[in-house]
């Protein structure tokens, strides 16, 4: 499940959350507190580059690392927990 700050919580200490975010292999999602406004997605370098593997193949099959299979493996886990969750509200 995405770990979910504000936009002040970012800034007061920047480099702890990049740290966090890479340490961790979690998602972060920075959730505006203005009402209408949108919010934005941190991700890892890792979990970046899993991403650009993913996308960057021509021939449209996902060929993909083990470790680009961990990260998508740990997503789909992390996402079938979130809708389960929200389901039970």
């Amino acid at each position: 499940m995405a770990k979910i700050i504000s936009p002040e919580q970012v800034k007061k200490d920047f480099s702890k959350v990049i740290k966090e975010i890479n340490d961790k292999q979690e998602v972060v999602l920075i959730k505006s507190t203005d009402t209408g406004e949108k919010g934005a997605v941190m991700i890892g370098e890792n979990y970046w580059n899993a991403i650009q593997d993913v996308l960057g193949n021509d021939d449209g099959v996902a060929h993909v690392s083990k470790n680009t299979q961990e990260i998508i493996d740990k997503i789909f886990k992390e996402d079938s927990e979130l809708l389960k969750e929200l389901k039970d509200l």
